[in-house]
């Protein structure tokens, strides 16, 4: 934009818009513009073209933390998504407000600037028949993006003072994050069509608006406790480790904890067996406790938690799970599955190595086996069921979809 924009011309803009969308027209009942079916075709269908744009920059996980939000939010709003449709808000938007189609005269006389916005979708009636918030979004996005937080604010307030929508605060997000991959994948596209500075440039927009969305659906995410569940060797650490590492989540990992409770480094090497020194049921027992104390310390202060041990049955998940009472914090548990030949062999690979933390091993594995219990639909919380033998980038999408959808289930 030309011209410099503070509150009062922001604020002037959002009035323009909101006086916009209100004389816009409404598109007939039975058109599929704004139904759920064409917003999940046409947000899904753009993450997938990031995918196959992007595959070769963007950072596998972050995408699958962003398509399983938008995944997850689809399915479980899918009522105001057809109710927004049924009631008439779906509008012949702008279709494409960002900043960069909205331009600031300045009067000679006055020295008062002046909005003109330009450049609206013509081309295809999918993009422009949409909900005003998507119209919204683009623009509130685009100002985060530039780390005007202030003017996103200013821009919405005013908007919503002139269009009230009861549905804004549980949508807006949905759309931001829509709104900055459709931005990622015309950067993605940029970077395959340039080479030299001009497509590191490209790259660096497109790992930015990905983070972006990343973030702005992070917003979106309760508090939650959350305990790993499975046989030694079956990925219960790569999952903690997947959510924590994207997520800031805090991790305990009881591997960690007990060796710290006896005096030793994370990698000690003890050799002991299943139910034997560091490893004895009254160790066991005090790591738990004191995983469940620190977990609990967390959640009072506001930070989600995940509980990384073999829970192997649901009295030892209820227990450690119960570090969430009178917190407002979701119930999460990951079953972590993997077949035999497998475990094995990465058990063998792990425990040779000397890098782990954890001491599992076949023998220990055979031991632990009669005791496991699958996760049950009855158990409290949210239950990710997750086959740990796939490629990482597999296993983001299986998790993240499967964890929002329990996350954002009010």
């Amino acid at each position: 934009a030309t011209g410099e924009a503070g509150a009062r011309e922001i604020s002037d803009i959002a009035r323009i818009i909101a006086r916009f969308h209100n004389n816009a027209a409404v598109p007939g009942p039975h058109t599929p513009y704004g139904s759920l079916r064409k917003v999940t075709e046409i947000v899904l269908g753009n993450i997938e073209r990031v995918r196959e744009h992007g595959s070769d920059h963007l950072d596998r996980v972050a995408l699958a933390d962003v398509s399983g939000f938008a995944s997850a939010f689809l399915d479980v709003n899918a009522a105001l998504f057809r109710r927004r449709k049924k009631s008439g808000q779906i509008r012949q938007c702008h279709g494409d407000l960002h900043t960069g189609n909205i331009f600031l005269e300045k009067s000679a006389s006055s020295g008062n600037f002046r909005a003109q916005i330009i450049d609206c979708i013509e081309f295809n009636d999918d993009l422009t028949y949409i909900d005003p918030l998507a119209d919204v979004a683009f623009l509130t996005m685009d100002l985060k993006r530039r780390r005007e937080y202030s003017l996103a604010s200013a821009f919405l307030d005013t908007y919503l003072d002139e269009r009230p929508d009861p549905d804004a605060s549980t949508l807006l997000p949905f759309y931001e994050c829509y709104r900055a991959m459709v931005r990622c994948l015309s950067a993605s596209i940029r970077a395959e069509q340039s080479s030299g500075k001009e497509r590191d440039r490209a790259i660096e927009d497109a790992d930015g608006y990905l983070r972006l969305a990343a973030e702005i659906s992070g917003d979106t995410r309760p508090l939650f406790a959350a305990v790993t569940a499975g046989l030694t060797g079956t990925g219960k650490s790569t999952v903690a480790k997947l959510v924590a590492d994207r997520w800031g989540t805090t991790h305990l990992q009881t591997d960690v904890i007990r060796k710290r409770l006896a005096g030793l480094s994370p990698t000690a090497r003890t050799g002991a067996g299943a139910r034997a020194g560091i490893y004895s049921h009254a160790m066991s027992e005090r790591t738990y406790r004191n995983m469940r104390n620190t977990a609990r310390l967390e959640l009072n202060e506001g930070r989600s938690v995940i509980m990384d041990g073999t829970h192997l049955r649901p009295k030892y998940r209820a227990q450690s799970l119960s570090a969430a009472s009178g917190t407002s914090a979701r119930r999460v548990i990951f079953e972590c599955n993997l077949d035999t030949e497998t475990t094995l062999r990465r058990l063998e690979a792990r425990y040779s190595s000397g890098t782990s933390e954890s001491e599992g091993r076949p023998e220990i594995y055979a031991m632990q086996k009669p005791a496991w219990k699958r996760v049950g639909d009855n158990e409290a919380g949210t239950v990710v069921r997750l086959d740990t033998g796939v490629s990482e980038g597999e296993l983001a999408a299986t998790l993240f979809e499967q964890l929002w959808r329990g996350l954002l289930v009010r």
